[in-house]
């Protein structure tokens, strides 16, 4: 992936559906990363920085996602999360234990490469 990503590791057969640069929200701080989206999972890699900060990669299994919404720039849960929360939209993924959001540059790609199935 280059200089400020590291590499992901793709399984035998394992294609990539979507791969865009990501902003994680954890609290108010934002961890940049990649996420990549394959026919049997979604990765976020953390950026090189934020890996030696002790960030770990996230690495979920495509049928533990119970859903994906976009929730807009401005909302409530957006202005929570910092100025580029207001500015952008949010990708929420619901997972069984968690939700994670994310800001990217093509929300409504990513949720549809999250529903297509391969």
């Amino acid at each position: 992936m280059g200089i400020w990503f590291p590499d992901l590791k793709l399984t035998s057969g394992e294609t990539v559906v979507f791969q865009a640069p990501v902003n994680l929200f954890r609290g108010h701080r934002q961890i940049g990363g990649q996420v990549t989206v394959t026919g049997s999972r979604f990765v976020i890699v953390p950026s090189r920085l934020d890996g030696l900060l002790g960030v770990k990669r996230i690495d979920v299994p495509r049928d533990d996602i119970a859903a994906v919404t976009i929730e807009p720039p401005g909302t409530a849960i957006a202005r929570t999360r910092g100025l580029s929360a207001r500015l952008r939209p949010q990708v929420e993924v619901h997972l069984p234990d968690v939700t994670l959001a994310m800001t990217l540059s093509n929300p409504s790609g990513f949720t549809k490469a999250l529903q297509t199935i391969e």
